[in-house]
């Protein structure tokens, strides 16, 4: 509940005009002071700081504004799939995680791409390959049966000659995987 004003007590319903008289004397409520500012492009302040999106906990996250326990808890489990974030773009793949709290996020936020763990498709099975949320059983099934025919992958661009990986797939999961 919000009180602008004294006044607003008596709202409250157990709160009658005898009893808000009685009260009226102890209650003292701040002015609300309505700024009007574009925070959109401020650089990270120790109110909004800036984090390293593959290292930063639960806890970490929370420090951003707009990002609860939920989400914290969200963030790291994508990007333990993920095997690490690539871009920060990628939070926009996070399970409910919107535009415009992504926008407000984008400003303190940045991505290490070193800490990304990277899988080897030559010795990796389908069901590793399959846990990557950029690959599906069937293309992780045609990489395996692919590497068994022709043999090792050589570069990890072999894996566009498999037909069940599109382009924009390969160009996904291309940081993910080594040879």
């Amino acid at each position: 509940v919000h009180f602008d004003k004294k006044e607003d007590i008596k709202k409250i319903f157990f709160v009658g005009e005898e009893e808000y008289m009685q009260l009226e004397d102890y209650v003292c409520i701040a002015p609300k002071v309505v700024t009007k500012t574009d925070n959109s492009h401020r650089q990270p302040t120790k109110e909004t700081p800036m984090l390293e999106l593959n290292t930063a906990d639960s806890s970490d996250l929370q420090q951003l504004h707009g990002i609860g326990p939920v989400f914290s808890k969200r963030i790291v489990k994508y990007r333990n799939l993920l095997g690490g974030y690539c871009s920060k773009e990628q939070l926009m793949e996070v399970y409910g995680l919107e535009q415009e709290l992504y926008d407000k996020l984008k400003h303190h936020i940045v991505v290490d791409t070193s800490k990304v763990s990277k899988l080897n498709i030559n010795t990796a099975d389908v069901d590793e390959l399959k846990r990557h949320p950029y690959l599906d059983y069937y293309q992780a099934k045609a990489v395996v049966e692919y590497r068994q025919k022709i043999g090792a992958f050589k570069t990890i661009n072999d894996l566009r000659h498999i037909a069940l990986i599109d382009n924009n797939t390969f160009e996904k999961i291309k940081p993910y995987y080594t040879i």
